[in-house]
């Protein structure tokens, strides 16, 4: 995992690598598409990482090359995603009666099992033996995560007071405040209120003494169990998905609004199944009223749009301005796409069905044929273009260089079905 270290000289930043394993409890909108969603940004971000587990709808993954800057930047990101969280534990509960599994000291096994905390000379030790023995490597870790993982304020402005370390490498941590929530899963039978109830008594007499207080609202540190098939994860939280960004730009919020149009969630789904980086090119060439390309913006692409039809053009651009996001939309038609070849990172196309909104072509198969091969024309090498379709378009792509990657179905309501194909330049 890659980590910084706080300097006296603010711009100089010393990167630390760990391993880390991380848990996605995905949504349950879709089973195939969340997960998806998780491994593209990681691959957007460059990260190298090993699918330790997928058992819906958690997923966990171990990372050599991951920081916690990375971290938040793709919880910003998805979609189809509730909680991340560090993995420090597993319970098989094949062995375990869930609900005997509730008189477990949860603390003692997190933090002294797991090699995390110890208790000494009545204070809270955090141990270094989980990285290894080196004492200056342990500082140096938990110097640059401790702040970061408890998410917390004060500790990232004062990090050089913020942790003691000891003679013998360990770090001694101040009080914090903390809760424990529980995830269920499909095991019905766990009385969720009454295991954080029982649980969150038995962290507090061990940390009480220390200074630890509860905080259900805001707390610097949040425990979880989430219990899977066969397993019960022992986590921390590092990030929770905000999902209002999403209600704030639902189609009917903007100032200008056409039937037909995707939702913001399932728009940024589509985004980020195109791999499109920080600052590289996206292009929707039916942009209709900027759905696509406004999610675009949220994961710092530039955006360029084209629609063959003036209204929505106009319509577009008053709400990207209304939200104050730069982006450039034209009058064009995807037959004919204005641009450079290979000048493009990313496309995101949702071309018209022949619904709500007209076909400007003699057939909607003859529409997506000419369309992808402008698409793979202006696609750099490399790089994605995500077609949604109310038909698969595997014929199509047969006599275009577009190699695909990925297939999926979403069904909207009983007279429509999404196709969602994820094709690759090579």
């Amino acid at each position: 995992m890659l980590k910084y270290l706080y300097t006296p000289f603010p711009f100089v930043k010393i990167e630390v690598y760990i391993k880390l394993r991380l848990l996605f409890e995905l949504s349950g909108e879709h089973e195939l598409l969340p997960r998806a969603e998780v491994l593209a940004c990681l691959e957007a971000f460059g990260v190298q990482h090993r699918e330790f587990l997928f058992e819906f709808p958690l997923m966990l993954i171990d990372s050599d090359n991951i920081g916690l800057p990375t971290i938040s930047r793709i919880s910003r990101r998805l979609g189809m995603t509730h909680f991340i969280s560090e993995v420090f534990g597993a319970v098989d509960i094949d062995r375990h009666n869930a609900g005997d599994f509730a008189k477990l000291d949860i603390l003692q096994y997190i933090l002294q099992k797991q090699g995390f905390c110890e208790t000494r000379g009545g204070s809270a030790v955090w141990n270094p033996r989980r990285i290894g023995d080196s004492i200056g490597d342990s500082a140096r870790y938990l110097e640059a995560r401790l702040p970061e993982m408890l998410c917390s304020p004060r500790y990232l402005e004062n990090s050089n007071n913020a942790i003691e370390v000891l003679s013998s490498g360990e770090c001694r941590m101040p009080p914090s405040s903390y809760v424990l929530r529980v995830n269920r899963g499909q095991h019905k039978s766990i009385d969720t209120e009454q295991m954080e109830r029982e649980l969150g008594a038995v962290i507090y007499g061990q940390l009480s003494p220390y200074g630890w207080r509860v905080d259900p609202k805001k707390p610097d540190i949040t425990f979880k169990l989430v219990y899977g098939e066969n397993k019960c994860f022992l986590c921390i939280v590092l990030h929770e998905i905000d999902k209002k960004q999403f209600s704030m730009r639902k189609p009917h919020m903007r100032p200008f609004f056409h039937p037909g149009v995707l939702m913001p969630k399932f728009a940024r789904v589509a985004v980020n199944l195109s791999r499109v980086g920080e600052a590289d090119t996206l292009l929707d060439p039916f942009c209709g009223t900027g759905g696509l390309l406004m999610e675009g913006a949220a994961c710092g692409a530039n955006l360029i749009g084209f629609d063959v039809k003036r209204r929505m053009v106009l319509g577009g651009r008053d709400n990207f301005e209304y939200y104050d996001v730069p982006a450039f939309l034209f009058i064009g038609d995807a037959h004919i796409i204005p641009l450079k070849n290979e000048s493009i990172d990313a496309v995101v196309a949702d071309p018209p069905y022949g619904r709500s909104a007209a076909i400007v072509a003699d057939s909607q198969e003859e529409l997506y044929a000419s369309a992808l091969s402008e698409i793979f024309r202006v696609l750099r090498c490399g790089g994605r273009a995500v077609v949604l379709s109310s038909l698969p378009i595997d014929s199509l792509v047969e006599s275009i260089p577009l190699a695909v990657e990925e297939e999926y179905s979403y069904r909207v309501h009983r007279s429509l079905t999404r196709h969602i194909t994820v094709m690759r330049k090579s």
